[in-house]
């Protein structure tokens, strides 16, 4: 068995909220946006979480949500983000807001040195029904084009589907004249609120592989990074360091903590008691013994099967414990016959094992951990507290305590 220590990532995502301008049809918070039960966080929140993460050794922060964008006060994140030591603070954008250079331009002034743009279509046709927008295609393409003006290096998600998986090839020929930092293939993940998405949403792992090939060769020549996301590796033999599962994200440079990210939502008291039912379901597990990273493998394995099974193929697999298997929804919807194991060879128990030299973290430095002042413990977290970091700020509360909308 290979068994090896990687280091964590220092990139850990803050959801400041889950009010969109968008409405995708595979959004695993549509419900709650619908409903206008958003939960956003405050500016004050915001800051306080981004103290958490710099007192725990963070040094890159993805601001997401639903769509941060719309916040008049995400200047002032950015800028603080960046004064408390943040070396990079990225938005993770659907690009409606940012097609307007000036928007986006005054984020770079103050401090946005990362954006990761969400295109779900080659086609305008098929990503604005997505999205359920009109326009928007075009206006993607114009955050990426200001995005370059601005001396940015703007990465690309896209969501695989039944609607867009035939075309993936041409994605990425569209694509190619950009100068992208990474483009990300996240295969549609029927989780959380996602499985009351649109349905036919799903296309079969075989099928979307036999497009994703030819896609994730054309697209290694143009950019610097070409990833498959929720997509087991055995459907993508001969392409295992572009394959990412659940069980990689901790150790990529532009993936996040889920340590943290439960921390600032759960608490503390949360994520502790997960990590500890992770640990007991794990205990056979050979990498919990020998990791220094044990706390956050044993949380990422109850995460895994909270939603998520190694059906009978998988048993044999040498592959089986850096995998993270396929939903449970898919097992029940499609079966596990199309799952071919890995048979030859040694059995592979470090995560990382695969992951590119250049796309993994590099050591912590003495100097990550930052100790500011007022950084709060987060025993129960924010979503949980009842006074002074209250997270439950809802839109139908009067207009002075919701966060400020663009």
């Amino acid at each position: 068995m290979t068994t090896q220590a990687a280091p964590i990532t220092k990139r850990f995502d803050l959801n400041v909220g889950k009010r969109c301008n968008e409405r995708c049809s595979f959004c695993y918070y549509l419900r709650e946006i619908e409903s206008g039960d958003t939960r956003d966080l405050t500016t004050e929140q915001i800051k306080a979480v981004l103290r958490v993460g710099r007192s725990r050794g963070k040094t890159r922060v993805d601001l997401t949500g639903g769509e941060p964008t719309i916040r008049r006060d995400l200047p002032e994140i950015i800028r603080y983000a960046r004064e408390i030591g943040y070396e990079t603070c990225c938005i993770i954008t659907n690009g409606l807001v940012t097609a307007q250079k000036a928007k986006l331009a005054a984020l770079v002034d103050a401090g946005l040195n990362d954006i990761l743009v969400s295109l779900h279509a080659w086609d305008a046709a098929t990503h604005d029904a997505l999205v359920r927008v009109p326009g928007a295609h075009s206006k993607v393409l114009q955050t990426i084009e200001n995005a370059i003006a601005l001396g940015l290096r703007p990465r690309v998600n896209h969501v695989v589907n039944s609607h867009n998986h035939r075309d993936v090839e041409h994605l990425v020929e569209l694509l190619s004249p950009y100068r992208l930092g990474a483009l990300n293939f996240i295969v549609f993940n029927p989780t959380r609120d996602a499985v009351r998405a649109e349905e036919g949403l799903t296309a079969t792992y075989s099928e979307i592989a036999r497009y994703l090939r030819p896609a994730l060769e054309r697209g290694a020549r143009h950019f610097d990074a070409v990833n498959v996301r929720h997509m087991p590796f055995c459907f993508l033999k001969g392409h295992e360091p572009r394959v990412k599962t659940m069980w990689q994200l901790q150790y990529e440079r532009a993936e996040w903590d889920w340590c943290l990210d439960i921390i600032h939502k759960r608490g503390l008291l949360f994520m502790y008691a997960a990590a500890t039912a992770g640990a007991i379901l794990m205990w056979r597990h050979p990498r919990l013994w020998r990791s220094p990273s044990r706390l956050h493998d044993a949380l990422q394995f109850a995460r895994i099967r909270n939603d998520r099974m190694q059906p009978p193929p998988c048993r044999s697999c040498r592959l089986r414990f850096i995998c993270d298997g396929i939903p449970r929804s898919y097992a029940r919807e499609v079966g596990w016959t199309e799952l071919k194991p890995y048979i030859e060879g040694p059995t592979i128990t470090d995560p990382a094992h695969f992951i590119p030299g250049s796309e993994r973290e590099e050591p912590p430095r003495p100097d990550d951990r930052v100790r500011l002042p007022d950084t709060p413990t987060l025993w129960l977290g924010l979503h949980r507290r009842r006074t002074g970091l209250t997270g439950n700020t809802r839109h139908s509360r009067t207009a002075s305590s919701r966060p400020p909308a663009g």
